[in-house]
């Protein structure tokens, strides 16, 4: 009777080493799905850093380009004025070419931060849930 009580403890003992083992691998696994994921968030971070700079650096050219625009078009009001030949015209054309040009390229690096913010919100809240996992 204290073989049997004895193997019972011992399966009892054996049982609960096997749960511990079972946990401890699921807390290592969260661990690694969370340091995978801040990996993620920081590279995810970084890139739209650099739209981010890309997107200001083309604002700024649009700017640039609306500003020369401006200049082309009091120029050209003043062309017709003095009657300048057509060569002043096609360049004011060139430069509003440019400008929607710019335009589009603008509007795309807008996309592009927009859908960048979308993934690092989704990372987010995935790290969020993966952290208050752990701490469970």
């Amino acid at each position: 009777a204290q073989i049997t009580t004895l193997e019972q403890q011992l399966r009892k003992a054996l049982d609960e080493n096997a749960l511990l083992g079972e946990e401890m691998h699921a807390k290592q696994h969260l661990i690694d799905t969370s340091n995978e994921l801040k990996a993620q968030y920081a590279d995810l971070t970084k890139m739209f850093e650099q739209q981010k700079q890309m997107l200001d650096f083309s604002q700024r050219w649009v700017d640039e380009l609306t500003g020369k625009l401006e200049e082309a078009r009091h120029e050209l009001e003043h062309a017709h004025e003095r009657d300048q030949d057509a060569s002043e015209i096609e360049e004011l054309v060139a430069l509003q070419q440019k400008k929607e040009e710019n335009d589009r390229q603008r509007e795309l690096m807008e996309q592009k931060e927009e859908e960048m913010t979308a993934k690092i919100l989704e990372i987010t809240a995935s790290f969020k849930e993966r952290i208050a996992e752990i701490n469970k």
